[in-house]
């Protein structure tokens, strides 16, 4: 199907190139009957044409620029406003956490330490009976 639509498309972009050849062909030789006619002041002419097409295309385009940029200044612009975030974790205990564990538990349940865990024991740091009673019991 998408072999289709690529043959149609080329076949489409070729029949409007076909159209284009023509007027394209019927320009140049008036262009080359001017030039004859005319002679030297031919190229003055041009040059008087495409000055004035120049400055009505930029009428057109000026402001659609400016409006562009308008829209990407406002759209690129931050924000001042600071947002006010609730705490990840809420101490409903007793407990007193450290701050290293307190960004490790804000970090959420699915941070993974990348590292091997050490084995969880009664023992292993002062004041730390109450919290491996508490993380047994979960």
């Amino acid at each position: 199907m998408k072999k289709i639509q690529t043959i149609r498309i080329n076949d489409e972009i070729k029949v409007l190139y076909k159209k284009k050849e023509k007027p394209n062909i019927d320009l140049y030789s008036i262009h080359l009957k001017a030039a004859q006619e005319w002679g030297r002041t031919w190229y003055f002419i041009v040059d008087c044409i495409h000055e004035s097409i120049n400055q009505e295309l930029e009428k057109k385009y000026k402001p659609i620029e400016e409006k562009l940029k308008n829209l990407v200044h406002t759209q690129t612009k931050t924000l001042d406003c600071k947002s006010n975030f609730y705490p990840r974790v809420i101490n409903k205990t007793d407990l007193t956490f450290t701050n290293d564990e307190l960004t490790l538990l804000n970090k959420g349940l699915k941070y993974n330490l990348n590292h091997k865990h050490k084995k969880l024991d009664k023992n292993s740091c002062p004041g730390s009976r109450d919290r491996y009673n508490s993380i047994t019991y979960i």
